[in-house]
């Protein structure tokens, strides 16, 4: 069952839109070395929604061999059009993906029997490890509990849920849920400040864009959890309280806080974001220079 701490690595771009493969490398690698179980590639963030699907396969390439098995490998395999999400699900899983990650499609999101159509004919089409992907604000559509244990108990290749929701609860109804029909099912949080209630509830990890930015910082929180060490928990979570302010940092896009804080950090690529996001004013950089500077400023246990 996968467990721990899981990146949904950043995309990162030139300044004419190509994919920049190279700061993108070190970043990858900076993750396999801080510890990171497992690094999702093309989610959320990593803009999966703005980059053409000719740019995919390529980016799955690149990805799958920088990582070289030293990481899980999950690869997005969103679209709109399911011919799509298919012909990628087919690719990544032919290219050694450690598993596929499927979102609802938007816009006309699945309802009634449309649900298991679409996240239950991907995982019937595809021999693969599939995992749910829930986060109904871009969406529009929400996994329930109910949902979400419907599908892993008739489909078994589906492993593993990321509920991307701020409340607490609802993620652990879908523990609950999914326990009861399958116990080998893992859930994640996609909120990074829910690692320890995630775990509290059974639950088994996080998956969330601030681990792009101090990825040793999470991994110290995990390794400290499975040591029973809960005050050293509690120690880095003053950390990550203050880290947390990167996502309103930039309200014109709730990821170019997480995006300027991983350049401020040391991998200087060249473009903020893809069209038609905003770029990032000197100011929005200097906001989050000083949320940095405050994060580092706190005085955590030494990271394991």
């Amino acid at each position: 069952m996968p467990s721990g701490i899981f990146t949904p690595a950043i995309s990162m771009f030139t300044n004419d839109g190509d994919f920049d493969f190279e700061s993108w490398g070190q970043h990858l690698d900076h993750l396999v070395n801080a510890g990171i179980d497992g690094i999702f590639l093309l989610g959320t963030a990593g803009e999966f929604y703005a980059i053409p699907h000719s740019m995919k396969t390529d980016i799955i390439d690149f990805g799958i061999d920088r990582i070289a098995g030293r990481s899980l490998t999950l690869v997005g395999v969103a679209s709109p059009v399911l011919s799509e999400t298919l012909e990628l699900a087919e690719y990544a899983a032919g290219r050694g993906a450690s598993a596929l990650v499927v979102i609802a499609p938007y816009f006309f999101p699945p309802k009634g029997e449309a649900i298991e159509r679409h996240f239950g004919g991907i995982a019937d089409a595809v021999d693969a490890p599939i995992w749910l992907y829930n986060n109904p604000l871009p969406t529009g559509f929400d996994i329930t509990p109910e949902a979400a244990a419907g599908l892993v108990e008739r489909h078994p290749n589906i492993v593993a849920v990321k509920d991307t929701v701020d409340v607490p609860g609802h993620t652990r109804q879908v523990i609950a849920a999914v326990r009861r029909v399958r116990p080998d099912v893992a859930v994640l949080s996609g909120t990074d400040e829910h690692y320890l209630l995630n775990r509290l509830y059974g639950g088994n990890g996080i998956l969330g864009a601030l681990t792009n930015v101090e990825p040793e910082l999470f991994v110290s929180i995990h390794r400290a959890y499975e040591a029973g060490d809960l005050a050293a928990v509690a120690g880095y979570y003053q950390r990550v309280n203050v880290l947390s302010r990167l996502y309103p940092a930039i309200p014109e896009h709730v990821l170019g806080g997480v995006r300027i804080a991983v350049r401020l950090k040391g991998i200087d690529y060249p473009a903020d974001t893809l069209a038609p996001a905003t770029a990032i004013t000197p100011d929005q950089v200097a906001v989050v220079q000083a949320i940095l500077d405050e994060a580092a400023a706190v005085e955590i246990p030494p990271l394991r």
